[in-house]
């Protein structure tokens, strides 16, 4: 017969108070630099303006606009789930990020020629 030792969360009776306590402290501090459905779409606009305008680095501004894609769709699915409409910060980061990589690959596909 085997036993388990039990499972230690921040809720657990096994765990000392003290550390319960920072625990819960380390927890309200990473939610404070969590960006909601409005922050999401500005960092999405952040990330597609500067693919824009570094896509002449040799895939940088390709790597800026999938990060505008990823956060313009973290964006909407956080609104959806409010049950709010799509910002319109997030679907003009979405058609900046997809400009971006669009001049990044282009620009990628002209100079390589050169090569």
């Amino acid at each position: 017969m085997t036993t388990t030792a039990p499972r230690l969360t921040i809720s657990s009776p096994h765990l000392p108070d003290r550390y319960r306590r920072r625990a819960h402290e380390l927890w309200a501090s990473v939610r404070l630099f969590r960006p909601s459905g409005e922050g999401w779409g500005d960092i999405s606009i952040m990330f597609g303006a500067l693919s824009i305008l570094m896509f002449w680095t040799f895939g940088f501004g390709i790597v800026l606009g999938i990060a505008a894609l990823a956060a313009g769709a973290l964006a909407i699915r956080d609104s959806l789930e409010a049950s709010e409409t799509p910002s319109f910060d997030a679907l003009v980061g979405i058609l900046t990020g997809f400009l971006g990589i669009a001049a990044g690959i282009f620009f990628l596909v002209a100079v390589s020629s050169n090569f």
